[in-house]
């Protein structure tokens, strides 16, 4: 929570208004459940544990964003963990050993990986392209529905004390 607490601050000082843009309220509500996601699944690994915490974290957003848009799509759940898989085990360090190639004086040309992934989405919504117009949420349903977001990311830390009360 101390690393929330400075990076709010921080972007509190360059930019005292960055909680009334959406990008800023999406970062912060991201770093907070990712925080709080940190420890109910340590005991998972691998893949099992990016598809869980990259599900999670679309669900918990999910208030936020139908607030801010008043839209839902279905499929963008599906798509968030799919692209979040790709960047975090294929692009990124992709990226980055490109950028550290660019050192030696060589470069590559990845656009077209971009290319494709833009037609791919671009594909998968030709025929799902109407989402779920839900309207703007009152500020009660939003805020009802913040308390079952934090009820649901809190009930993962207490399966994990339940587990360990049974085992002693």
């Amino acid at each position: 929570m101390d690393n929330i607490a400075v990076t709010t601050l921080v972007l509190m000082l360059i930019s005292p208004k960055f909680l009334l843009t959406t990008g800023g309220q999406l970062t912060l509500f991201y770093a907070f459940v990712i925080s709080m996601l940190n420890h109910p699944f340590s005991n998972l690994n691998g893949l099992k544990k990016v598809l869980t915490e990259s599900s999670v974290l679309s669900l918990c957003v999910l208030p936020l964003l139908i607030f801010d848009f008043h839209i839902f799509q279905p499929l963008s759940i599906l798509l968030t963990i799919i692209f979040g898989f790709l960047f975090d085990f294929m692009l990124l360090p992709l990226l980055l050993c490109c950028f550290l190639i660019s050192f030696l004086g060589f470069s590559l040309n990845l656009n077209y990986i971009f290319q494709i992934l833009e037609w791919l989405v671009y594909k998968v919504d030709l025929p799902l392209h109407y989402p779920f117009v839900l309207g703007k949420p009152s500020s009660l349903e939003l805020i009802i529905l913040f308390v079952l977001i934090g009820l649901f990311v809190d009930s993962f830390s207490h399966k994990k004390r339940k587990d360990f009360l049974i085992l002693g």
